[in-house]
């Protein structure tokens, strides 16, 4: 079951993730309503000025030009307006000291309205290029102002900018005061981040209280995806009943975010209950919804339903949709598992393209563990160059189990073809590597190696090795070998390994 993570903070201001936030000003954003303007203003340039940004550059122009008029007027509140729109024309052409030098100016004006929206906007400017000392200043600024707005927004982005950097009583403190605030959009946002830094941390007492909260307020993002945070803590402490009704909350809710990981961990715990129907029926709709990560996981764990169910061909159908999709994860991911099916029922080249699939992804993990198998199904029809290929890229990987499996099956393959000495190069690898299933098999091989080479001794020492590591494959053959051995039979090919 997946998380959903915070993300990082909207550029409009709000203080809200970006996930959650539309990435743009709201009405409520723009500069105060005051006294009426001089006549000299036309409704034209008054539009300009209020909405420069969405102009053309020409527009733009005129909008600072009349920005710096009204600035010069002097008037009480049109003139701070101006100024902060005028930071903010300056931010957007990417004249950084020139919108900081405005939202500064701004920001001391005393202004009831443009001052603390300035300040805010400072911060997240110096947020913007790491300067995150400059930033915490002006949101503490802006939350000392108590403005009902901006004291709440630049609250929750000091929040997140404590969290970053490690400051978790900072950050737990700011998130309580957006809380304390009762803003009816900072503060459930604040109770799921803060809700998710808990969790990070093992809180879950106080992490299911924050999701709590954020769920109770009802907001349209922080509700939902708090459900499902929820669900997946009371899932993990084995609350499955109340897990699966925060699921079906997050699910009603329709969030384009939230709904769809609900319906596919609702179809976990189905499957986990040994409800298929269920767990088909969920993982169906997570496909419907389209989400375009939640889909392809529905589509895997689909798969894997149907194939323990015995109907390989629905199996192989649902892993081949996920595939499709291109999902970073659940691409490779369903690939793999494809090939294996494929191999199990024979089909032994459609399982080397699924495997050849796996590879050219990159995937960190998958890739070099298909590596392996493909090498397998190449040795298997005689291909030993390829199977070589296929195993020195697996080594060449930084996964530790595709590693000591690729280099054991390479010194199967040498010394198929007679190369001893490279064969029991890699078996002492792999040895030497303690891995908990590989070193103990490649004792084994190394022992019957060193047998037929004729070093009695060296071969006891490798079947002893299997036995003690308690192996439940390498120990026995290791145990059975060494009686051989032992006994004194020169019929060398009774060993096993």
């Amino acid at each position: 079951m997946g998380w959903r993570r915070r993300g990082g903070r909207c550029s409009c201001g709000s203080g809200s993730k970006a996930k959650r936030c539309c990435g743009r000003r709201t009405a409520d954003d723009q500069p105060a309503e005051g006294p009426p303007v001089p006549e000299a203003w036309s409704d034209q340039e008054l539009a300009d000025l209020q909405a420069p940004t969405a102009k053309a550059a020409p527009a733009a122009e005129s909008a600072e030009v009349a920005c710096r008029e009204l600035i010069e007027s002097g008037h009480p509140d049109h003139a701070p307006g101006a100024e902060l729109e005028l930071g903010r024309l300056l931010e957007a052409r990417g004249d950084r000291d020139g919108a900081e030098a405005a939202y500064r100016a701004v920001s001391k004006s005393g202004h009831p309205d443009h001052a603390p929206k300035a300040a805010l906007h400072l911060g997240m400017l110096h947020e913007s290029v790491g300067n995150v000392e400059g930033a915490e200043a002006a949101y503490r600024t802006a939350i000392d102002s108590d403005h009902p707005d901006q004291a709440p927004r630049a609250s929750l982005r000091l929040a997140g900018l404590l969290a970053d950097r490690g400051d978790a009583p900072g950050s737990k403190s700011a998130y309580r005061r957006t809380i304390a605030s009762a803003h009816p959009d900072q503060a459930p946002r604040a109770a799921f981040d803060l809700a998710v830094l808990l969790a990070g941390r093992g809180e879950v007492r106080g992490a299911k209280a924050a999701y709590g909260r954020a769920m109770r307020s009802g907001h349209p993002g922080a509700a939902p995806e708090a459900a499902v945070n929820l669900g997946v803590l009371l899932a993990g402490e084995g609350d499955v009943e109340g897990a699966r009704s925060a699921f079906r909350q997050a699910l009603q809710s329709g969030h384009e975010q939230a709904a769809a990981p609900a319906a596919v961990n609702l179809g976990i715990l189905a499957e986990d209950d040994g409800d298929v129907g269920g767990a088909k029926a969920a993982y169906q709709t997570a496909l419907d919804l389209g989400h375009p990560d939640e889909a392809p996981r529905a589509s895997f764990y689909l798969a894997g339903l149907l194939d323990d169910q015995g109907d390989p061909e629905g199996a192989e159908s649902a892993y081949r949709w996920a595939i499709r999709s291109s999902h970073p994860h659940q691409a490779p991911r369903s690939a793999f598992n494809l090939g294996l099916l494929l191999a199990g029922r024979g089909d032994v080249t459609q399982a080397k393209w699924a495997y050849r699939e796996v590879i050219a992804s990159g995937h960190p993990d998958h890739a070099p563990e298909a590596a392996v198998n493909l090498g397998v199904l190449l040795a298997d029809d005689r291909d030993a160059a390829g199977a070589r290929a296929a195993y020195e890229s697996a080594i060449a990987s930084d996964c530790e189990d595709a590693v000591c499996s690729a280099t054991r099956n390479l010194g199967l393959l040498l010394a198929g073809q007679g190369d001893t000495h490279g064969a029991e190069e890699r078996f002492r690898l792999v040895i030497e590597s303690r891995h908990p299933d590989q070193a103990p098999e490649a004792a084994v091989n190394l022992g019957v190696l060193l047998a037929v080479r004729g070093d009695v001794e060296g071969a006891e020492v490798e079947f002893r090795r299997a036995i003690e590591s308690g192996h439940p494959r390498a120990a026995p053959l290791g145990a059975r070998n060494l009686g051989i051995l032992l006994a004194g039979q020169t019929d060398l090919e009774k060993l096993a390994g």
